[in-house]
Formats: structure tokens, C-alpha cells, sequence
């Protein structure tokens, strides 16, 4: 994967985890501010922060109350304080600084896979991305010891905003570190720990926070060739087992069944591109980005799958048999009902037509009556 920055492209590089030293350690007795402590990742790393580096006092600032996450962080030792804001507010977060009681040592803010949740007036709600400049600012003259945006690659505006923050932090010689998460099923509680612990010794402005098994870059094409070997009636049920394998690593293990669409199964951009490229790797083809648009569920990209392998529609799903071509009929063809939405004041398709032939101009006001 490739990602444009500036003009510039930039790819993704490897580096084996805990190859760096971390440079600080926060202060066990000085405070964590946790931003975004209601989402499952910043409980996690809240825990991890008390349990495994000693921190003894923490903030939790968060939309709702979070109890459980406070109970829990005391019974491990801590000193605990809570605040619900609203993400975006500038006055909250300078109060959180000036009342944090002990000095500030750690900056921690995890974003969710939601962080562009849209209001019922229609307007996007940006506050979840104005907090990490906003922590950048408060935190110049006093810089902490660990200072970590955390948010999943599929949100891409929240990973974006925290990359950007953490590189002007890092040119600027101050400890910022944009932690870039995949699916939390892919890797245990203890893993995912031991990926953050590494990562913060590692001398980047943004880190990738995966399990990657060096063995599997040797591209495995023999799918290929096992499918070749097998009869043409199995390959369609084979093919489809192979996309459903795929599928089913890519959303945790969900059940998914043949005709299911990926838009239902809630497959974004993101992991739609991870499934085109686990298919390259299981099947050796060069394959379309829009291959989960183009192909929308797994019945259909199997018999695609087969159609590029095989030169044929024998590998396409049992549920998925070619139609009979209809045959030509001269019957008529009666119009029960038609309609649509016409632009230029426009209220009749002999209007349209009208409109059409005389070349006029069908531009018009944004439509006040739909949202």
C-alpha cells in the first residue's frame, strides 16, 4: 500500500518490535490524561499503563461516564478522576492540564472506528479531530514523557489528523507517536500490549501496530494450482470456501454465507482492499482495487475468481448457475409506471425532451425539501 503525503509517496517499512529504546518512561507518580477513555482500546491501554509502568494517577475524560473502567483502574492501585466533555471543547482540555494534580506525564488519545459521527441536522461533527491539535498545543512548553494518538487504520480522517499532528511533533523534537491499529480480532488482549509497548521504543513519528509473520511474504500461489488439479464441479464450492476464508479473517470470524453482500457484513474501503489483497496472495492475480464493489458478495467474486483462473464460469457458486438467454418474443413491451427526479423545473419527460433539443440550461438552486 502506498499513501500520498505532500506530493510525495510513501509506502509502509518493517521493523522488528522492541529494535528501538525508549528514550523516557512516564513518571509513575505523575498523571495520565486517557482522551476518548469510553472506547474498548483506551480501557485496555489505561489498565496496561497502571498494571505495567506504575502510573498511579489517571484522568479519564470521555462523552459518557465510564465506572467499570474507574473501579477497575483503583482496584489495580490508582488514584482515579473522571470528566465527560464533549470532544472539540478547548476549554475542557486546558482545565484537565491545569487540574491534573500531579504533572502531566502521559497524553493518551484513542479514537474509535467512528469518530465522524453525523448530526441530525446533516453536519459533520469534527470535534473528535480538533483534540489532537489542541493536546499538541497545550503540551509545547511542558512537553510529557509519552504523548500517543491511537485510532484503527479504517478511520481514515482520525489516523490522518493523528499522523499529522505526530510529525510535527516528532520534527520538532518532542515525543508524539501516531499508533495505527488493524482489526482487533486479528490479535489477543496480550499481544495488543505487547505491540504498544513496542511501538513507543521505536524512533518514528508513526507506527503500524501489526503481527506480521515474515514467512508469509513468500506469496503462497499454490490455491492456484490445487483448484487446477480438482474436478470443474468442485472448483466452484472450493473457490467459494477460499472467499469465505478470506472474508471471514478479515470481519473475526462472522458467519457469512454465499450471497450475503460485504456492504451488509460492514466491510469499509479499507478492509475491502485487504480482501483483494489476501485473494492476490491466495491466488497469484493481479486484482482490481473495486474488486468487493465490483464482485458484492461471495458468490459472485468466487465465479469471478474462476473466470480469471480457468478461462470459464465452471467455478461459479452451486447457488449460482448461468440463465437460460430469453428467447426473442414480439410482444409488446407495456410501461406500468415510471418515475423520476428532473432538473430545470422539468415535470414531464416531454419537457425533458424539449429542454434537450433546444439546448437550454437545466442548472438550478440546491433543493431545500430532502436532506
Amino acid at each position: 500500500r502506498a499513501l500520498v503525503r505532500g506530493g510525495e509517496v510513501l509506502v509502509p517499512r518493517l521493523a522488528r518490535a522492541g529494535s528501538g529504546q525508549r528514550v523516557s518512561r512516564p513518571d509513575p507518580d505523575g498523571t495520565v490524561l486517557v482522551f476518548g477513555a469510553d472506547q474498548e482500546q483506551a480501557a485496555e491501554l489505561a489498565g496496561h499503563l497502571v498494571a505495567a509502568y506504575g502510573i498511579r494517577h489517571v484522568r479519564l475524560l470521555a462523552r459518557t461516564a465510564v465506572p467499570d473502567l474507574v473501579a477497575r483502574l483503583t482496584e489495580l492501585g490508582a488514584s482515579v478522576t473522571q470528566t465527560v466533555r464533549a470532544p472539540g471543547d478547548r476549554a475542557s482540555l486546558a482545565e484537565a492540564f491545569q487540574t491534573a494534580g500531579p504533572p502531566v506525564t502521559a497524553v493518551l488519545q484513542v479514537a474509535g472506528p467512528e469518530t465522524l459521527p453525523t448530526t441530525l441536522t446533516g453536519e459533520v461533527e469534527l470535534g473528535p479531530l480538533q483534540d489532537a491539535p489542541a493536546l499538541d498545543e497545550l503540551t509545547r512548553e511542558t512537553p510529557p514523557a509519552l504523548f500517543v494518538l491511537s485510532a484503527p487504520i479504517d478511520n481514515g480522517p482520525a489516523h490522518a489528523v493523528f499522523q499529522a499532528v505526530a510529525n510535527r511533533r516528532h520534527a520538532a523534537g518532542l515525543p508524539a507517536l501516531a499508533l495505527g491499529w488493524g482489526p482487533r480480532e486479528e490479535l489477543t488482549s496480550r499481544e495488543r500490549l505487547a505491540l504498544f509497548d513496542a511501538a513507543t521504543t521505536v524512533d518514528d513519528a508513526s507506527v503500524l501496530a501489526i503481527r506480521h509473520e515474515l514467512a508469509a511474504s513468500a506469496v503462497d500461489t499454490g490455491a492456484a494450482g490445487r483448484l487446477a488439479r480438482l474436478p470443474a464441479a468442485e472448483r466452484g464450492r472450493a473457490l467459494l470456501d477460499l472467499v469465505l476464508s478470506e472474508v471471514g479473517v478479515i470481519t473475526g470470524g462472522r458467519p457469512v454465507h454465499g450471497r450475503q453482500s460485504f456492504r451488509d457484513i460492514g466491510m469499509t474501503s479499507t478492509s475491502a482492499v485487504e480482501l483483494r489483497g489476501r485473494l492476490a496472495a491466495a491466488t497469484g492475480l493481479a486484482l482490481p482495487a473495486t474488486l468487493a464493489f465490483d464482485y458484492p458478495n461471495p458468490d459472485a467474486l468466487a465465479a469471478y475468481l474462476g473466470g480469471r483462473l480457468f478461462g470459464d464460469t465452471s467455478a461459479a457458486g452451486p447457488d449460482m448457475e448461468p440463465a437460460d438467454p430469453a428467447a426473442p418474443s414480439g410482444e409488446p413491451i407495456a410501461i406500468v409506471g415510471m418515475a423520476c427526479r428532473l432538473p430545470g423545473g422539468v415535470t414531464s419527460p416531454e419537457e425533458l425532451w424539449e429542454l434537450l433539443s433546444s439546448g437550454g440550461d437545466g442548472i438550478s438552486g440546491f433543493p431545500t425539501d430532502r436532506g
